[in-house]
């Protein structure tokens, strides 16, 4: 049994809700009696690093009467109350759920307000005890040999609920309403009485909707019922006809409101198959169900969360596409699976999808980085490249990644799949695997599931942003973008990595531009090989029209004067040997030398001196009164008189300050409550920095 059950159960039954009354301790909650308001329940969730399971326990108010030589192990004193009326309860396979559900009611009886005395009148004090009266229930006993016979309810016959072994129908209730189909008589005969081992409600749920599948009715039910896991053998005979006629008007599309039970009862059987072909078909129609009946206002958030969830589930279980289950995931665990899965494998990733990715898991100043947000230059590409070469390097030499160092590994956990559902596993006995993402995985085997999954518990984020503030240190220079921030100790082992990265990206770059350079100059020469033939032609009628008769007749008669010269093949062209005659020799490469004439690349240029700024602080663009009020802030003192001499706003003086600033730092460095100004405690150093590296400039 899960804690979940007993919350549920409360909910379901006295409408008590989980109360969480502890911040700081998110697993400690308490359940609170209807009437009172005083803690029935103390429930606690905590992670055991030994078993590296969530151990989920309560104390129960239900009285220290129940413990005795012969309970459970699950069952022992308070873990935290104290007070003869406190148990403790260990919820694991082992636990009755029956047991813990019936101790439960005993508390909520044990802590219902007294009896109030009513007194008709003021008596004597000797007579006065005689006089109380008090509200006790009434009992008629055999009514049958009284001279009145009392009115029957009408409903009566519908409260009765068949006797074990057999339907428990009697004549006085075919009296009372129509004759009840064959069919209902024979869905009842199929509850087995004797099945009482563990799922037996699922299983005997599933029996009788596989033979009720296709019932119709039209006998509607409007009353009122509240069951915590409802199923067929939980409802008599008029809700059972006013559940099929309901569920008839569903099946030809028609949602009208009805009580929860009910449509609880008809997710159960989607759930097991009962009504539809197949996995994808039930998946179909449960968001038929949603569209129809939730979304239309009918039902709670409770069982919206509950559909989704199975849902979610029931996508697992059956083998669906990822695809198709992730569209039932929670939203934020998607989003967070989703940049995580990014994250251990970028390789084929886009730029753009690395960034958004690591700014997901950042802190605010982080995510409004000059180079993630330089969307038109290169930062962006560098930013993602980086992240590629260093998620598999190690961390400082521990033997984990970069990605484990930051994130974890996964971890594995016992799932219940549709726990809160009434629902039997189809394939109980199969062993099988399922890998949603990277990130996220199921297995079974011997019937039993596991989650691999990775759990925030386990991320380091402080070490994510040491090199996610790196990077945008590092790259800001690279890609052209002013505004430098301040070195920090912890970032000296990282720097190197990102470094060869910027150096690799910068030759790969130049490479790129020299090939480019290189096509683009084959492609500006175009020799037509067609037209050569006829070149030739032409200069042997030119030269023979030039030469004399006598000229003609020395000429060698043995030797034929060719008509034309032979067209020369293409191939010839590519000869090296005919290239470097036809070709003219290029020159090497000159160095690019930039900077005065006259001046040798040997020369050092003297650094530039700028004329001193008496108007204020050099470097950064603040005057000598917004100076005064940094000074006083760094040395703990209220910049409010400052402030009140000049007459100046404090709103106005902090973006001044923050403005400044904001190049050397990244963020703002100021903040402003009213007419305070404070000054960010983890900014501190660097402004120090800041003003103290000026000073000796």
């Amino acid at each position: 049994m899960l804690l979940e059950g007993l919350t549920v159960y409360a909910l379901n039954k006295y409408g008590i809700r989980e109360d969480y009354k502890w911040t700081q301790f998110p697993g400690f909650s308490v359940l609170c009696h209807p009437k009172t308001g005083k803690w029935v329940v103390l429930l606690m969730r905590q992670w055991d690093p030994d078993t590296g399971e969530m151990q989920e326990v309560c104390d129960l108010k239900s009285g220290h009467v129940v413990l005795s030589e012969r309970s459970p192990e699950w069952l022992s004193g308070p873990f935290r109350m104290k007070g003869t009326n406190w148990i403790g309860v260990r919820f694991t396979d082992e636990t009755d759920r029956g047991v813990v559900l019936r101790l439960f009611d005993q508390a909520i009886r044990l802590g219902n307000p007294p009896a109030k005395a009513i007194v008709l009148e003021n008596p004597a004090p000797e007579t006065a005890k005689e006089r109380v009266f008090q509200d006790v229930p009434l009992d008629f006993g055999d009514w049958k040999g009284s001279n009145s016979a009392p009115v029957p309810d009408p409903d009566a016959a519908s409260r009765q609920t068949p006797a074990r072994g057999g339907t428990g129908i009697t004549d006085s209730f075919f009296r009372a309403t129509d004759a009840l189909p064959q069919q209902y008589i024979d869905m009842m005969d199929l509850y087995d009485y004797n099945d009482r081992k563990p799922g037996h409600a699922a299983r005997n749920f599933v029996r009788q909707g596989r033979f009720m599948q296709n019932a119709t009715d039209h006998r509607p039910w409007n009353g009122w019922i509240r069951q915590r896991f409802p199923t067929y053998h939980d409802l008599n005979v008029r809700q059972l006809r006013g559940y099929f006629t309901w569920r008839t008007e569903i099946r030809n599309g028609i949602f009208r409101d009805t009580n929860s039970s009910l449509a609880y009862l008809y997710l159960y059987e989607l759930l097991n198959g009962i009504g539809a072909d197949s996995p994808r078909d039930t998946l179909e129609k449960l968001e038929a169900f949603e569209a129809g009946f939730l979304d239309a206002g009918y039902g709670d958030e409770q069982m919206h969360l509950n559909l989704r969830r199975w849902m979610y589930e029931f996508s697992i279980v059956h083998d669906m596409p990822p695809d198709v289950t992730v569209r039932y995931m929670h939203p934020e665990t998607a989003r967070r699976d989703e940049a995580l899965s990014i994250l251990k494998e970028p390789q084929n990733r886009t730029d753009r999808e690395i960034c958004d990715a690591l700014l997901q898991f950042a802190p605010r100043w982080q995510k409004q980085g000059k180079v993630v947000c330089d969307i038109s230059g290169k930062g962006p590409g560098l930013f993602a490249q980086v992240w590629r070469d260093l998620v598999d390097h190690k961390w400082q030499d521990t033997g984990q990644t970069v990605f484990e160092a930051c994130f974890g590994t996964a971890q594995s956990y016992r799932w219940y799949p549709l726990s809160n559902a009434v629902w039997m596993d189809p394939e109980q006995g199969k062993d099988r695997e399922y890998q949603l993402s990277p990130i996220r995985s199921w297995s079974r085997h011997q019937g039993i599931w596991h989650e691999s999954r990775y759990e925030s518990l386990y991320f380091n984020l402080d070490r994510l942003q040491v090199i996610v503030r790196a990077m945008e240190r590092l790259l800001r220079k690279e890609a052209g973008i002013r505004g430098s921030l301040q070195k920090r100790p912890e970032e000296a082992w990282v720097e190197p990595l990102i470094l060869e990265t910027i150096e690799r990206d910068r030759q790969e770059r130049e490479a790129k531009e020299l090939e480019a350079q290189r096509q683009a100059a084959m492609d500006s020469v175009q020799i037509d090989f067609s037209s050569l033939s006829k070149i030739r032609q032409d200069a042997i009628t030119t030269r023979d029209s030039l030469l004399t008769e006598e000229e003609t007749e020395d000429l060698d008669p043995g030797v034929p004067r060719p008509a034309h010269f032979p067209p020369v093949a293409p191939a010839a062209l590519d000869d090296p040997d005919t290239e470097a005659q036809t070709q003219p020799e290029t020159a090497e490469p000159q160095a690019d030398t930039m900077g005065e004439p006259g001046q040798t690349d040997h020369e050092e240029q003297p650094p530039e001196i700028l004329p001193a700024d008496t108007s204020g602080v050099p470097g950064i663009d603040l005057d000598p009164v917004h100076h005064q009020i940094l000074q006083a802030l760094l040395a703990g003192k209220s910049a409010q008189p400052l402030i009140r001499e000049h007459r100046l706003l404090a709103s106005v003086v902090t973006d001044a300050i923050n403005e400044a600033l904001f190049d050397e730092i990244g963020d703002n460095a100021m903040e402003c409550e009213g007419e305070d100004i404070t000054l960010v405690e983890d900014y501190r150093e660097d402004v120090m920095d800041i003003l103290g590296g000026m000073k000796h400039e």
